[in-house]
């Protein structure tokens, strides 16, 4: 009798747990995650411009790269206790700027002035995850995403001259200058959701591939 009786308390959690979880089957979350432009922030000083043949072109007084995490907005709908379908929306960018640029480029245009260009990226994808140990407050998964990122490359700072909008060329991003759509896809290797009360959370991702590698945020779940 002790045996059964402990039996059925199992199940009756489990099946509890099973229910309160398909309860809330929406989730939103906002999070912010590291992408590969991240570890390349630097600055130089006193440098050298090579063109795209690899001559020299110019010089600068100081070189500064920088680059904004990824922020997303992610929607996730459960159609099974172990597997949801969603989408995400993501935006990233990098700037690189130079002073005291003092540039002749390939194409014999001259660039001088304190500037340089910026290059965004907006990420839009598909996300299917599985989910598993997903009960009551916990939510682990796994998935991949599949979408478009479009990517936007201008212009900045006060630089002057006939050559000024040959700029992005001069680093191979000329492909890009104005915008450019790419195919994007990533694992999500492992997911985790904490949920603080019934609706409210933390959680965080790892990826292998675009628009992060790693992230953390905030849910909301009804």
């Amino acid at each position: 009798m002790k045996y059964f009786i402990t039996a059925a308390l199992c199940a009756a959690l489990t099946t509890f747990s099973i229910a309160q979880n398909m309860d809330h089957r929406h989730t939103f979350t906002v999070h912010a995650g590291l992408n590969v432009l991240n570890f390349l922030n630097a600055n130089s000083t006193n440098g050298i411009v090579d063109g795209n043949d690899g001559n020299v072109n110019g010089t600068y007084s100081k070189l500064t790269f920088s680059s904004t995490p990824t922020f997303n907005a992610t929607y996730d709908y459960a159609v099974k206790k172990w597997f949801s379908v969603g989408g995400s929306v993501g935006f990233n960018r990098a700037e690189v700027s130079y002073d005291d640029l003092d540039l002749t480029t390939d194409s014999g245009g001259k660039i001088t002035g304190t500037g340089g260009f910026s290059l965004s990226r907006t990420s839009i994808n598909f996300r299917p995850l599985f989910h598993y140990g997903n009960s009551g407050r916990l939510d682990m998964y796994s998935g991949f995403r599949v979408g478009l990122s479009v990517w936007n490359v201008k212009v900045t700072g006060n630089l002057r001259g006939d050559g000024v909008d040959d700029l992005p060329g001069q680093v191979g991003l000329g492909g890009l200058r104005g915008a450019g759509v790419l195919p994007q896809f990533a694992l999500t290797l492992f997911g985790l959701r904490g949920y603080i009360t019934e609706n409210f959370g933390l959680g965080f991702e790892i990826n292998a591939g675009s628009p992060y590698l790693v992230s953390g945020g905030v849910n909301y779940r009804f």
